[in-house]
């Protein structure tokens, strides 16, 4: 097995409010290699976004802070990393690509401008993204990248478009010129944060198809944060379910959508309608999300789980091993009951 590009390991983060301080991220684990697209997945608030922005330390400092754990991109990690350092990554080893382009792309910048930008941003530390042009050609060689980027993510007539602005895209080009922006530094892991949310339905098959076979052709890595499991089962290799800043079931993507083990990941997937789904036959989940200034004891998920019992409150639950690459945190399966 080839070694990780991402390794999140027991990541804790705490946001302070004017109501206290909220643990967020309760010892992350995730692991992404080359090649495989990993779903992060649960209802708002779960930490699905937060994880995403760690990764490129984009999480604003204070309010929040790192209590523990490691970020290791190829090995490095990055929570020891200088502010320095980490603007020299973003871009050239980790691309962002954000929910929203109206909110990410400059409306008083032209795209070429911006994507131009970006790609000299990259090339001061790997000018073979520019063909190592001298230092007086390098604004030239970066607007032609731009043109191949932009053809590359699907925008008709580049050469002309790289000039309009964004206002003149409609979303699903915007969204592609947000795609060609994250890839312009030839990264090796994408961070994809619900890209695919405000786009219509033929669009958002459009940008799902696109990174589907940009992950094949370059063999990037990729977390794909969402709420929807029908993009899960669609587009990712693996999948991620986060509660209330916890992992609790990752692995295949066939495995978990097959044979969810957490009650979570099962009521998740009873939410979801398919074909034959009567009206009003969907089950809810009972109970909210308790507060993360002052979480429960033990698993998050007590409180809404009908098979918690007294044990569940003792202490976090572990991860059990459920196959060679699934595995769940209930005490239920360690016990054989539920």
């Amino acid at each position: 097995m080839s070694e990780p590009l991402l390794r999140i390991a027991d990541l804790h983060l705490a946001m302070r409010s004017f109501d206290g301080e909220a643990h967020v991220l309760n010892g992350i684990e995730l692991t992404v290699r080359a090649g495989e697209i990993w779903g992060v997945v649960g209802e708002t608030g779960c930490g699905k976004s937060l994880t995403g922005l760690s990764v490129s330390r984009l999480v604003p400092s204070p309010p929040a802070r790192y209590l523990s754990g490691q970020i290791l991109l190829e090995g490095r990690d990055l929570l020891r990393a200088t502010e320095a350092e980490m603007r020299a990554l973003r871009g050239r080893r980790v691309g962002m690509i954000f929910q929203d382009p109206t909110t990410n792309l400059n409306p008083l910048f032209s795209i070429g401008t911006q994507l131009i930008d970006v790609a000299l941003h990259a090339a001061r530390h790997s000018p073979d993204i520019l063909d190592d042009a001298p230092r007086g050609r390098r604004r030239r060689a970066a607007r032609a990248l731009a043109v191949r980027m932009l053809e590359k993510v699907g925008i008709r007539d580049a050469a002309v478009r790289i000039d309009d602005y964004p206002h003149q895209f409609s979303g699903g080009m915007r969204q592609r010129v947000l795609i060609a922006m994250a890839l312009i530094g030839r990264p090796r892991l994408l961070v994809a944060d619900e890209p695919t949310t405000a786009l219509d339905v033929s669009v958002q098959a459009q940008i799902l198809q696109l990174i589907y076979d940009l992950v094949r052709e370059r063999g990037l890595g990729v977390m794909f944060i969402t709420h929807n499991l029908a993009v899960v089962a669609e587009l990712c290799s693996h999948v991620a379910v986060m509660y209330a800043g916890n992992v609790v079931e990752s692995g295949d993507v066939r495995a978990v959508l097959k044979s969810p083990a957490h009650p979570y990941t099962r009521a998740l997937l009873a939410a979801v309608p398919v074909a034959g789904t009567r009206r009003g036959s969907l089950a809810g989940l009972p109970g909210t999300v308790p507060s993360l200034i002052d979480p429960p004891p033990g698993c998050r998920f007590a409180s809404r789980c009908a098979s918690a019992g007294p044990d569940c409150l003792g202490g976090k639950p572990p991860m059990v091993p459920l196959g060679e690459t699934h595995q769940a945190a209930c005490l239920r399966l360690t016990s054989g009951a539920g």
